[in-house]
């Protein structure tokens, strides 16, 4: 499934591109457990972060990014190291997929659901490989 940028996401990134002047905040990458898809119109209450094992979200600086760049007309900016979980045990939890949110706004930036569902049981790990945003002109 296609990462979406929620409405939310949509306002705020237009907001700190534009008008903010003071400092933008960082973000954190979940993985959420409940069977939801990620649409414009998802909030952070919609999703159940993943509580397994070993858990730990993923803090993302602005800083770990590489340059932006633009292919066949679609801006892709990518995290240079990807981001990863680790299941160390416990029972099995289902990941349906991640999302990205300001680390003291809580909005979702953006959102995917995994095309399979992941189990994270002990020793799963999950690398989001390669950490891409993407955005598009659509006329």
């Amino acid at each position: 499934m296609n990462m979406v940028i929620p409405d939310e996401g949509k306002t705020k990134i237009l907001d700190e591109l534009f008008r903010t002047t003071s400092a933008r905040e960082d973000f954190v990458l979940d993985l959420f457990q409940n069977n939801v898809v990620v649409n414009d119109l998802s909030t952070f209450t919609d999703f159940t972060v993943s509580t397994f094992q070993g858990y730990a979200q993923v803090s993302v600086t602005r800083g770990s990014f590489n340059a932006a760049i633009i292919v066949g007309g679609v801006g892709a900016i990518t995290k240079a190291a990807a981001p990863t979980f680790t299941c160390s045990g416990g029972s099995a939890q289902n990941a349906y997929g991640w999302i990205l949110r300001g680390a003291s706004s809580g909005i979702i930036y953006a959102g995917q659901n995994f095309d399979v569902v992941r189990s994270m049981s002990t020793g799963a790990t999950e690398s989001i490989d390669p950490f891409t945003i993407k955005d598009k002109t659509f006329t």
